[in-house]
């Protein structure tokens, strides 16, 4: 199942409901549930190929990208139930206080998915090559390894190492 739309049918449900009545995170099915059907294979098989990485970094890679899943999840559920607040906010014409209070408490969210996110990823840093951890970065900005710009990418990087073969 699509995760977007799962996100986006539990955001118009609360655009549509009461507040008293606005679906709880609960009640949305949890989208990564479906992560290892949606994808096929094993993401860290993909990453590993993807970087180039060694069997111990891919053994490491894992390691530290499950913690960092982890560790982020209690941050994101909440994220999503404050967004799922303000839509409801914005819809039921609350009043600016509502609307302030909950924005500011997105953005602290954010701030700490964000101090979380960066803590974690030095932990790579011990163990990529700068090339390695630069395609992660670029991969990930671009939507992870199956968004569209990154199979561009990674298309593009195929053609300039068959260009400099021949």
């Amino acid at each position: 199942m699509n995760t977007n739309r799962i996100l986006a049918a539990a955001v118009l449900a609360a655009a549509l409901l009461p507040a008293s009545r606005a679906p709880s995170l609960a009640a949305v099915p949890d989208p990564a549930a479906d992560y290892p059907l949606e994808r096929g294979a094993d993401p860290g098989e993909q990453w590993k190929e993807k970087l180039g990485l060694s069997a111990e970094q891919a053994r490491r890679f894992t390691l530290l990208e499950n913690e960092k899943a982890a560790r982020l999840k209690p941050l994101r559920e909440l994220l999503r139930l404050e967004m799922v607040r303000l839509q409801t906010y914005l819809a039921e014409n609350g009043t600016e206080r509502e609307v302030e209070d909950c924005l500011a408490q997105v953005q602290q969210i954010n701030r700490a998915i964000a101090e979380r996110s960066e803590r974690l990823d030095a932990g790579l840093a011990s163990f990529l090559s700068p090339t390695q951890r630069a395609r992660l970065l670029v991969w990930r900005a671009l939507g992870g390894l199956n968004g569209y710009a990154a199979r561009r990418l990674d298309a593009s990087i195929r053609l300039d190492e068959e260009f400099e073969r021949d």
